[in-house]
Parts: C-alpha cells; sequence; structure tokens
C-alpha cells in the first residue's frame, strides 16, 4: 500500500498513531499494513485560512514516516529519500530520475495560528475550568471535527449478525467519536460527558494535554480540516488563544 502525496501534516499523525497502536499492546492490525506502507510526501505550495502547521511545528516530513520526499520544481519534481526503503524504490527506477544541484528550501507561509506560548500553558485545569458555551453555541454535533480528524483513533468493538448464516456473528471495530452522545456511557446507563461543552473540552484536552503526557507529541497536527468542515466554522484556535489571554469565552 502507498500513500502518495501526503501533506507534512498528514505524516505526522502517522507518526502519532505509530506511537499509539505500536505502543504496548500492540496492534497487530495495524502493524502489519504498517510494515507495509510506502509513504510519499509533498511539499505544499500554498496554505488557506485553516491550516496553522508551523503553530505546531508539522510543516516538515515527519522522521521515520516519510520514505520520498517530493518538492515542485518548475514542470518537474525534486525527490529525495528519507528511508532505506526510498533508497531503494530509486535505486531500482533510476531509469525515471536524473541528479540535479539545487538547494532544497522550505516554503514559508504566513498563518492564523496558535499564539507563542499558548500550547505549554494548557493543562486539564485551564481547559475544564473554562467557560466555552459561547464558542460551541452553533455546534451541531455532526461530528464532522473528528471524521476528519487526522489522528482521531477511537473506536468501538461490536458483534455484528451475519445475514447469511444463522447464529453467527463476527466482532469489528467501529469508528467512535467523542462528540458523540454514547462515546462515554458506562454500565447503569451513565453518560459521562453529558453536553456538547463536556465533549468540546474533552477533544481539547485529548489533543493538546493527554496526548502530549501520554505520547510526547500533541494530537493535533494543524491540519486544520475540523474547522475547515465544521458547519458552524466553529475555530478554537482563537478559543485556546483567548483562554491562555485571559479571555476564556472563546
Amino acid at each position: 500500500m502507498v500513500f502518495f502525496g501526503l501533506h507534512y501534516c498528514d505524516t505526522h499523525a502517522i507518526k502519532y498513531l505509530d506511537k499509539v497502536f505500536l505502543s504496548e499492546p500492540i496492534d497487530p492490525y495495524y502493524k502489519a499494513r504498517r510494515e507495509n506502507l510506502i509513504v510519499v510526501s509533498v511539499e505544499c505550495t500554498k496554505c488557506d485560512e485553516y491550516c496553522f502547521c508551523e503553530s505546531l511545528e508539522t510543516f516538515y516530513p515527519a522522521e521515520g514516516v516519510v520514505d520520498l520526499d517530493l518538492k515542485p520544481y518548475d514542470k518537474y519534481y525534486l525527490v529525495r529519500s528519507l528511508s532505506e526503503k526510498g533508497d531503494k524504490i530509486i535505486e531500482a527506477n533510476r531509469h525515471l530520475f536524473k541528479e540535479i544541484n539545487v538547494k532544497w528550501e522550505k516554503r514559508k507561509f504566513i498563518q492564523k495560528g496558535l499564539e507563542k506560548n499558548v500550547l505549554e500553558k494548557l493543562d486539564v485545569a485551564l481547559i475544564s475550568k473554562s467557560n466555552v458555551s459561547k464558542i460551541v453555541e452553533d455546534c451541531a454535533l455532526c461530528q464532522v471535527c473528528t471524521v476528519t480528524c487526522p489522528t482521531c483513533y477511537c473506536f468501538d468493538i461490536i458483534d455484528e449478525p451475519v445475514p447469511e448464516k444463522a447464529f453467527t456473528y463476527v466482532r469489528v471495530r467501529r469508528r467512535s467519536s467523542c462528540m458523540g452522545l454514547y462515546y462515554s456511557r458506562l454500565a447503569g446507563d451513565v453518560i459521562i460527558l453529558k453536553t456538547k461543552e463536556d465533549r468540546f473540552k474533552w477533544r481539547l484536552l485529548h489533543k493538546f494535554v493527554f496526548s502530549r503526557k501520554m505520547y510526547g507529541m500533541y494530537g493535533c497536527t494543524g491540519c486544520g480540516r475540523c474547522i475547515r468542515y465544521c458547519h458552524s466554522r466553529i475555530d478554537f484556535r482563537d478559543f485556546l488563544n483567548g483562554l491562555v489571554g485571559g479571555d476564556s469565552s472563546g
């Protein structure tokens, strides 16, 4: 399997998922697919109003993830190998490449991001005690923010019946979302995250506090999809910047 043309931020999403699913206990299904995966990234030539990769420092290929990296150059692409697997691909296809002496310079973009020192100041108490009623007022709980997020990995285990075979079931994993009502449902029909305010805070806690503590990296890559595809254009960057700056109303 080949992931071709990934943005740099998405390569960091893979790095994050590696920490999640390849830490003990290792997920054998993820491990098998990951070992047979080739990742080819491409440098962005522009960004939009939702990108904030520079705030998360995900504007470069993730180490240990990318095999080949591409950069638009005139009518062609510059190509560099970043892994042993990438070396083998180039070596096996030498007729497709031509060596040139060009300096590989990183493009810089002007982005609306998170203000300096915001991330390091975020903690459980700060987010949990904040007032988010204003920013989530128009939230429809459609869950598109988690569906489009490249690092959201929550799932549920379900036994589904096999229609063709009586009394036969198959155990499957189905994607779950912390923005859903039954995500935090426990035995006795107890629901922990009852309101959309609770769920919004939980999502931010997981992305910026819990993930940092558990995996040493943030569970957000700055891709901006959760903002771009939100029907209400809820922008948590405004909330976090205001929270640290003293305006916790969003």
